[in-house]
């Protein structure tokens, strides 16, 4: 008799810790321990006066392990990432830090009215980066979606012919808001990252002040949300063709807590407040693998317009397309446990990423785009044949958004 109970405790606690190993298999990302750490630096250059500055600007970084790669995705409130930039602080990065290029995401917000960058802003990255790693303990991470339609397509149609910047309530428009969480091991958000599609003009050209615009204001909103205890880092999904419904107006002011008066971010608050509702609902596991994989691709160039008028007559359809040159666009693809990261160097239409993410295999996919380099406009084809200020100043032919989806896909299903 007792050996018989010894037999059912045995294959008891068989079935028990057969039961948590598929559990663990399917719920987790993986077997390995992650680690991550956080860090945001101002870089708001103190020779401009305060009178000048609405919104102070910000670095944020988020680094990643998992005990053998390790990887970085820094957010800047800058208009692009430059070529130079990228050159300059991924080589550097991987210098200081042995990160190598491939694992690491420069990705700025596309702000229209912000900060130039001072000299020292490269060294306020690198030590951004550097605090981010020193940061790091082991998390559990998840990623959820959610909607925020306070975005428009602006490709109108002019009564003449042809498309002109303004509202088309009829174009396609991707109002995905992907979030990001990250917690410690007791169970609290250490940072959360906010991926939305949107052009960063709430403020331009009206506003004299410069502004970290709605991903500044968002990041702002969040974090207060949560006593300033975690980072919200902001980056642009696919929107060459996608503009904020409203623009921020000096006459636009409320009360602050401390009772000063401050603009209004109608955008930036029901963004944050859509980010809050999503990261509630985000289930976040340990473990998982970190692996990357980056391309420098070389395509196909057409004549950029440079006249007023060639850019003007370029707005309509059927225009002369001129082969010139190359166009170079470097993509990157970061795995993170279950979750991807996609960087196009670029500014890609929101046609291009809502395509994206309907062919890729994982259901979390972060579309980052103005992400490791600057190569201008990237559209459909069918823009190319409609006109349009992003037709008439992208630089690549005809058959350019195929290749970066079909290059991208590649990249994707490459990573382990």
């Amino acid at each position: 008799m007792k050996n018989k109970l010894y037999s059912y405790i045995a294959i008891a606690l068989s079935s028990m810790l057969l039961l948590a190993f598929i559990n663990l298999d399917t719920t987790a990302t993986g077997n390995n321990l992650l680690y991550a750490g956080t860090a945001k630096i101002d870089f708001t250059p103190s020779s401009i006066p305060d009178s000048m500055v609405r919104d102070h600007q910000f670095i944020r970084v988020i680094a990643f392990s998992d005990g053998k790669n390790k990887a970085l995705i820094i957010a800047h409130e800058n208009i692009s990432t430059r070529d130079a930039l990228w050159n300059e602080m991924s080589q550097r990065i991987q210098k200081e830090t042995g990160i190598p290029p491939e694992y690491i995401m420069i990705c700025a917000v596309h702000n229209h009215s912000g900060i130039n960058t001072g000299d020292d802003f490269n060294d306020k990255m690198m030590a951004c980066v550097k605090e981010a790693l020193a940061n790091m303990k082991p998390v559990s991470i998840g990623a959820g979606k959610g909607e925020c339609r306070m975005s428009m397509n602006r490709r109108a149609k002019a009564v003449t012919g042809g498309i002109y910047l303004g509202k088309n309530p009829y174009g396609p428009c991707d109002y995905e808001v992907a979030v990001l969480k990250v917690n410690n091991e007791k169970g609290e958000s250490v940072t959360m990252m906010v991926n939305w599609p949107c052009h960063a003009v709430i403020n331009f050209p009206e506003s004299p002040l410069y502004t970290g615009d709605w991903p500044g204001g968002t990041s702002k909103f969040v974090e207060n949300n949560h006593e300033n205890k975690i980072i919200v880092p902001v980056t642009i999904g696919a929107s060459a063709d996608i503009n904020p419904i409203y623009r921020w107006s000096p006459t636009d002011i409320q009360p602050s807590a401390d009772g000063k008066q401050e603009p209004i971010d109608v955008t930036a608050m029901d963004l944050g407040l859509e980010v809050e509702r999503v990261a509630n609902g985000i289930i976040t596991h340990p473990g998982g693998k970190i692996t990357a994989v980056q391309r420098y691709l070389t395509l196909p160039g057409k004549q950029q317009l440079e006249s007023v008028m060639e850019r003007y007559e370029a707005r309509r359809p059927n225009q002369k397309i001129t082969p010139a040159g190359d166009l170079r666009v470097r993509l990157t693809a970061i795995k993170v446990g279950n979750i991807i990261f996609t960087g196009f160097g670029g500014e890609v239409m929101t046609e291009i990423g809502i395509e994206l993410k309907q062919k890729s295999p994982y259901a979390n996919n972060f579309v980052i785009t103005h992400c490791n380099g600057s190569a201008g406009y990237l559209v459909t084809n069918e823009a190319l044949k409609e006109g349009g200020l992003e037709a008439a100043r992208m630089l690549g032919m005809p058959g350019t958004a195929k290749v970066l989806i079909d290059n991208m896909l590649e990249m994707i299903n490459e990573l382990e």
